[in-house]
C-alpha cells in the first residue's frame, strides 16, 4: 500500500462516501480540462469568454484553474459562451 492508498483508506474510514467524492472531482477536472481544450480550439481568449459569460477574465481563469467549485449553471453558460450551440450532455 502506498501513500496515496493510505490517504484515501484513513478519508475512507472519516467518511465512507469519500471515493464517490474523490470520482465526482476527477469527472470535475476532466470536464473542466476538455471545456479548456475547446476554448483553445475555438481561438478563443478567456477575456472573450468572459465576456460572452458577462464576468471577468479572472473568473474564467479560476473556473479554468480548479480554484473555484463551479456551479452547472455557470458551466452551462461557460459552454454557451464557446459558440456553435454547444451544450452540455452528463453520462
Amino acid at each position: 500500500m502506498d501513500d496515496l492508498d493510505r490517504s484515501i483508506a484513513e478519508r475512507r474510514a472519516l467518511n465512507p462516501r469519500y471515493p464517490q467524492l474523490l470520482d465526482a472531482e476527477v469527472r470535475r477536472q476532466e470536464l473542466v480540462g476538455e471545456l479548456v481544450r475547446t476554448r483553445r480550439r475555438a481561438h478563443l481568449t478567456q477575456t472573450q469568454v468572459a465576456r460572452r459569460m458577462g464576468v471577468t477574465q479572472s473568473v474564467v481563469a479560476e473556473i479554468e484553474s480548479g480554484e473555484i467549485d463551479v456551479r452547472f449553471t455557470t458551466l452551462d453558460r461557460y459552454v454557451a459562451a464557446l459558440g456553435n450551440g454547444r451544450r452540455i450532455s452528463i453520462t
